[in-house]
């Protein structure tokens, strides 16, 4: 496990976020992310940074959420305005020791946080869509996520490290291929109009006129693999049947969404739909697509219960409601951003008409 942390740590800070003599790195740590936080600090000052630690814990967030007044949900921590404002590098750790503690709460509490943090997550992407802040989230192997995932936790653990890349002997080499390989897809879809998604669980069809595809290539995430983009935000039209839950601290499972000149008109889940309804009336553009995904990572051969990886998985695409990324032309704003995974290995994608993707893999 060391050794992997080790390498994880060179990997996020020479590759990823690319650290420089004398940069701010703010290194953010939730529950039992430690070990990391440790490596991630010893990397930093291996590469002339000035490491910042922050830690901090879901049980703070569930009091908060549980008991806090009005005015304490809108409060706005200074210290993660300093972050915003002056890190030049970011790296947030997530090691959950409960994924589940805020299925029993009110999600219209976290909401409001979440739209009382809405002016500093602004600042942040202006930061980070300017170059001068660079961020990657990172998740380390704990055992609530391998319950999530149905495995041990040394199963969950290979798991996790081979989709990082990590068992290779040069796997800031593998991530430049995949990059080079995510770029191919890209160039071809620059310059088109239109999307059309078919199969058994879905038929949309959306513009992407003057929007371009960005690659998420481990220097965002990690793991990585997934091209994106923003629709342009009135085109969405048609409708999906998600074949995997959302995870709103509550198991959203079977959502099925409905689009009419992009906005989301009916909206239903098998199971949580109040979470879901509650997360879709945030704000004017939570009922808005602000992403558009297709996972590449071969790594991730199968679903998790864990979006940062199943979003990933070869063979699926997703959505995410809410704040759209203006690196490629998206302009819909939302305090939230929560994508959700449809399977298909079974359909295709066409651009301008012309098939690029059938049964889980691109034939261009």
């Amino acid at each position: 496990m060391e050794t992997y942390l080790k390498r994880l740590a060179d990997v996020l800070i020479n590759y990823s976020t690319r650290v420089q003599p004398n940069e701010i790195v703010v290194l953010r740590a939730l529950d039992d992310g430690e070990p990391l936080l440790k490596e991630l600090f010893r990397a930093t000052l291996a590469a002339g940074g000035n490491p910042v630690t922050q830690t901090m814990y879901d049980w703070s967030y569930h009091l908060l959420y549980k008991y806090g007044n009005d005015a304490q949900l809108d409060f706005i921590n200074p210290e993660n305005e300093w972050v915003v404002d002056r890190a030049e590098v970011r790296i947030e750790v997530e090691a959950n020791r409960n994924t589940k503690i805020f299925a029993q709460l009110d999600p219209a509490r976290e909401q409001r946080q979440r739209r009382a943090w809405k002016k500093m997550g602004a600042r942040f992407w202006e930061r980070a869509n300017s170059g001068a802040l660079r961020w990657c989230s990172v998740q380390i192997p704990t055992e609530s996520f391998a319950q999530d995932a149905e495995m041990s936790l040394d199963e969950w653990a290979d798991f996790v490290y081979g989709a990082m890349l990590l068992n290779d002997p040069d796997p800031v080499a593998r991530w430049r291929e995949m990059s080079a390989r995510q770029q191919r897809w890209c160039d071809w879809l620059n310059g088109r109009e239109e999307i059309q998604v078919r199969g058994a669980n879905v038929d949309l069809n959306f513009s992407i006129r003057s929007r371009k595809f960005g690659k998420a290539d481990g220097t965002k995430n990690f793991p990585d693999g997934e091209i994106f983009t923003s629709p342009v935000e009135n085109s969405v039209n048609g409708w999906v049947r998600f074949t995997y839950p959302l995870n709103l601290g509550r198991e959203v499972a079977g959502v099925e969404f409905h689009f009419e000149n992009g906005k989301i008109v009916r909206a239903s889940a098998a199971k949580n739909e109040d979470a879901l309804l509650t997360m879709l009336d945030t704000d004017a553009g939570s009922r808005y697509v602000g992403e558009f995904g297709i996972g590449t990572n071969p790594m991730v051969t199968r679903y998790s219960n864990n979006t940062l990886f199943d979003e990933k998985m070869q063979g699926t695409f997703h959505l995410a409601v809410g704040n759209a990324f203006e690196e490629v032309g998206g302009k819909n704003e939302s305090s939230v951003h929560y994508d959700i995974v449809c399977d298909l290995r079974e359909g295709e994608m066409l651009a301008d008409g012309e098939v690029f993707y059938r049964n889980g893999s691109f034939i261009i």
